[in-house]
């Protein structure tokens, strides 16, 4: 295997999406789960969705290109973002994905195209806009400063909307919420299923589907909820209001399938001491798990037949930044040259935001149930990062 490099653990793959699929057939038979395709839209993680029964979440025309292209059918496409083209709005209108109106403009397309094929009344779903952190503080990314996305039912937005689009002709099928949670706890899921509940009674909707969004927590760990808890608290809120033998209910989960089926690989090329640090250098990079820059804390997994222990080193990627340290150790095995660096559950975003930064994007392996490893992309190379580009040479 070269180094640096991403491997997929498909058996772990496997297990958080067995997981939800078997917790949504018994608390809610026949809905939906459809993967956060911008969590990690590596082709191959896309394409095993679709082979096993996961429908693609997109939230652009590429991500929508991207599903069809590897096997999802667009009527198992979930369209959601707000700044999809016209082209690819009516394209998805048309082939039946399930799309969530997330902008004015839309609604003034959706309206369009109901009046363009007066026969079809094309159907949508809508946005919510709801005050997250009044009902449950300190739960979400954006705190006080609001949601950001949806139309809001304070505002008038939202009526706003649904009364355009019904005098237009179009029929509100759906209603879409999601927030970004800090906690992963099911505060934020009862929260937006009790803004369902209300705004359907409140305008007397008839609904195909709730969709509820993603940023659910995959794993074992007792601190969070299981897949069960998560989607049975969620129907005692929106039962009886609304029927699960006529709405369906719509999760997107991302990070609770990828988050823990990958690591990232790495080895040790140089080290040298400084007056108290002992600076390790990996050929991987800070832009490869930590792209954002946020000081991201990791799980390693260290190979090494050292027997000797150094009271601080720090490992530090490949990159001419100094600020390029992914990790401090204390009394610890000495790191050598050749010695392994493995990071722990990288696979959520940090593929998706690979940096092609001084460096192409490293390959990615998949380790099969059977126990092979095969790799699925290869290491970036110059012709492949000059194509499409235009220059002139002397």
């Amino acid at each position: 295997m070269i180094t640096p490099a991403f491997v997929i653990d498909e058996d772990q793959l496997s297990v958080r999406v067995a997981a939800f699929q078997h917790a949504m057939e018994r608390v809610w038979p026949g809905s939906i789960i459809g993967y956060s395709v911008k969590t990690n839209s590596l082709p191959w993680v896309v394409a095993w969705m679709a082979r096993h029964g996961v429908c693609a979440e997109v939230v652009s025309d590429d991500e929508f290109s991207l599903a069809t292209r590897v096997g999802h059918d667009p009527e198992r496409i979930i369209f959601n973002g707000p700044v999809k083209s016209r082209e690819g709005f009516v394209e998805a209108l048309r082939a039946g994905s399930i799309v969530n109106i997330d902008s004015q403009r839309e609604i003034r397309w959706a309206i369009e195209e109901a009046a363009e094929l007066p026969d079809s009344q094309p159907a949508v779903g809508l946005r919510v806009n709801w005050d997250l952190d009044t009902e449950v503080p300190g739960e979400s990314t954006s705190g006080p400063a609001e949601l950001r996305f949806g139309f809001s039912h304070i505002s008038g937005d939202f009526d706003g909307a649904l009364f355009q689009l019904r005098r237009g002709g179009v029929r509100v099928t759906g209603l879409h919420f999601h927030a970004t949670s800090v906690t992963r706890s099911l505060n934020v899921y009862r929260s937006a299923a009790r803004k369902a509940v209300d705004v359907i009674r409140r305008h007397g909707l008839d609904l195909d589907y709730i969709d509820l969004g993603g940023g659910f927590f995959g794993g074992e760990d007792p601190r969070y909820p299981s897949p069960d808890e998560y989607l049975e608290g969620i129907r005692q809120v929106l039962t009886p209001t609304v029927d699960p033998r006529h709405t369906r209910l719509v999760i997107e989960p991302g990070t609770a399938f990828v988050a823990a089926a990958q690591d990232y690989f790495t080895t040790v090329i140089d080290a040298k001491s400084a007056r108290h640090t002992r600076f390790v250098v990996i050929d991987g990079s800070r832009n490869h798990v930590d792209p954002m820059w946020f000081g991201a804390k990791h799980t390693l997994t260290i190979v090494s037949d050292s027997d000797r222990t150094v009271k601080h080193q720090t490992i530090c990627g490949s990159t001419c930044i100094d600020l390029d340290r992914l990790a401090e150790l204390d009394e610890h095995p000495e790191l050598r040259e050749g010695d392994t660096v493995i990071f722990r559950g990288r696979g959520h975003y940090t593929g998706t935001f690979d940096s092609q930064f001084i460096y192409y994007l490293p390959p990615v392996y998949v380790r099969e149930i059977s126990g092979d490893l095969r790799q699925v992309r290869e290491r970036g190379t110059t012709e492949r990062y000059l194509a499409g580009n235009v220059w002139e040479q002397q």
